[in-house]
């Protein structure tokens, strides 16, 4: 059987302080207690050095009063009744100075310390010589029981009373001697107490820079130095510090920081390459560039942008855009632009903006906004081209699409947009319209007589002149040869038609000069209402049609409003043309 080891005993951990705080309080303690330990003991240095000056003072008071009771006494027993008094009073003051060193007190006004045992010899003697001296003196002063005889004699032959007093003053100088010599004593012991008390000074002021050297500026020189290596580019520097107060979790945190910066260094490392290719777009891209902040003042240009608008990045950097502004855009465009902005971020349209040589131009503009970790706005990056030969083109091939060449009237195409529209319009609660056929008469005998130059000329003219009895808000569409319509909008009354068909007819029929021609010719109109007559656009155009073909039924010159019996007549006709086929006895001509 083995002897079990004792375990060993687990010592309790003391309560050093941790932190630079607790640190920075514990010196601050024990310089306090330091400073009061200094304080005290030099105190009570002073306090008994003030004693033993206080004691000497009435011990040399003592030993001056006992000759000067010598000569008062021999004065006062010639001359008794002068000074009685004055010789009570001094060994008054004597018995008070003796009984304040012997026991402590006041004397002569001072705060006298009790003797020390080793001067208590000294004054016990000074007491018994002055109880015999007080003796000697009490038989020759007035009123003793002593005979005169024997008084007389005394004052004679005074060398008893002499002997009495030097016996004294012997007693009170050995006091005063032994007293000088402790106060020597107690000097000499302060001084060594302080040449103790700096030494113990000395050596705590050490013990506390030693503790602050190790504690807080070594620790500090390291900081620095990892500070200057990271100062210097170095980021695998490291403090080392494994500490768990302040310093240490400021290296903690500055390794952290460091491997944090070297890890980012390494990442813009590999983003460099894609950042240089992106800064070669951004320089060398024809697309303008420009960048905003949140409140649309210019941050910077690209090249583009300068080749574009002529303005260079001194002239438009700090500035806000709008320098470019062409006045063609009102303020509900703008506000709509920025509310796209404020509520997606995101814009894109075609501006018209005006370069710094005056030039207006067309730009397709598309404006993005970066944003910030915190939702706030970082800057908008806008993203445009000029864009206005490509919308002239456009704008020319739709013209051409929807516009007749000879007279710029809306085409068939576009005419049949608008009645579709006014359709719509007039369906959602809109007012009434009213569509006007028109159609020359004897149009090929002007081409056949003049020559189709002078016929196409009458019909820019006849263009002109409809364009001219109709408001803006109407419309005037060329369906193709010498056919035109017309779209009357806002009709309150269908009556309201008749005097505009009226003007039509008339201007139609003012003479035409055509080159060093004149002619003249009129038209045949046919009229009908929409939705009275008709709710969609191919039967409104047909009975517009047939009130056209019934108005040259009526002769030159004339308009006809359509009513449900022109269809019918139009459908007999239909089936008569379908009865008499060719073949037919009936269709062959004579």
């Amino acid at each position: 059987m083995t002897a079990s080891t004792p375990a060993k005993r687990q010592l309790p951990d003391f309560p050093w302080p941790r932190t630079l705080k607790q640190k920075v309080i514990l010196s601050f303690v024990l310089v306090v207690l330091l400073a009061v330990g200094n304080i005290v003991v030099v105190r009570s240095l002073l306090h008994e050095s003030d004693g033993l000056a206080v004691a000497v003072n009435v011990a040399g008071k003592m030993r001056m009063l006992s000759q000067r009771i010598t000569l008062e006494a021999l004065a006062g027993a010639a001359a008794p009744e002068s000074h009685v008094s004055r010789l009570q009073q001094h060994r008054d003051m004597f018995n008070q100075a003796y009984h304040a060193l012997m026991s402590g007190g006041q004397a002569y006004g001072l705060t006298v310390p009790q003797v020390r045992l080793s001067q208590a010899r000294q004054l016990a003697a000074v007491g018994h010589d002055w109880q015999v001296y007080q003796e000697l003196i009490a038989s020759i002063t007035p009123g003793a029981k002593m005979l005169p005889a024997a008084q007389a004699a005394m004052v004679r032959d005074p060398e008893p009373l002499l002997a009495a007093g030097d016996q004294l003053l012997g007693s009170a100088e050995a006091l005063l001697d032994s007293l000088v010599r402790h106060a020597r004593d107690v000097q000499q012991r302060a001084l060594h107490s302080s040449y103790a008390l700096f030494v113990l000074d000395l050596c705590l002021l050490l013990l506390a820079y030693a503790l602050v050297s190790r504690q807080v500026l070594r620790p500090i020189r390291f900081l620095v130095r990892q500070c200057q290596e990271l100062a210097s580019g170095n980021f695998t520097a490291r403090s080392g510090l494994r500490r768990r107060d302040e310093l240490g979790r400021l290296g903690q945190a500055l390794d952290e920081s460091a491997e944090h910066i070297e890890h980012l260094l390494t990442e813009i490392a590999r983003e460099r390459v894609s950042l240089q290719q992106a800064a070669l777009v951004y320089e060398h891209t024809s697309e303008a560039m420009v960048v905003t902040d949140a409140d649309g003042y210019v941050r910077n240009i690209n090249p583009a942008f300068t080749i574009i608008t002529g303005y260079e990045a001194i002239d438009i950097v700090g500035k806000r855009l709008n320098v470019l502004s062409s006045g063609r855009h009102g303020r509900d465009f703008y506000q709509g632009m920025w509310h796209g902005l404020m509520s997606t971020g995101r814009w894109s349209g075609d501006i018209w903006n005006r370069r710094r040589s005056g030039e207006e131009f067309v730009e397709r503009l598309t404006i993005n906004t970066s944003y910030n970790a915190d939702g706030s706005v970082n800057c908008r990056v806008g993203l445009f081209s000029d864009v206005t030969e490509k919308r002239r083109r456009e704008a020319m091939i739709w013209h051409q699409a929807h516009y007749d060449h000879l007279t710029q009237l809306p085409n068939r195409q576009m005419f049949q947009a608008s009645l579709q529209q006014c359709i719509d319009e007039s369906g959602d609660g809109g007012p009434p319209f009213a569509l006007i056929f028109l159609d020359l008469d004897l149009f090929k005998e002007i081409n056949d007589t003049f020559g189709h130059d002078e016929g196409d000329e009458l019909l820019r003219q006849v263009s002109r002149r409809l364009t001219g009895c109709v408001r803006e808000s109407d419309l005037v569409a060329r369906l193709g040869g010498d056919e035109f319509t017309l779209i009357i909008r806002g009709l309150g009354d269908p009556e309201g038609v008749r005097p505009i068909c009226r003007k039509i007819l008339e201007a139609i029929g003012q003479p035409y000069v055509l080159g060093g021609n004149i002619a003249s010719i009129s038209a045949s109109v046919g009229v009908t209402f929409h939705p009275r007559d008709a709710g969609d656009a191919m039967t409104l155009l047909r009975h517009a049609d047939l009130a056209m073909y019934a108005a040259k039924e009526m002769g030159r010159s004339q308009y006809c409003l359509f009513s449900p019996d022109m269809q019918e007549t139009a459908l007999l006709r239909r089936d008569l043309l379908h009865t008499l086929q060719p073949g037919d006895p009936i269709a062959e001509p004579q």
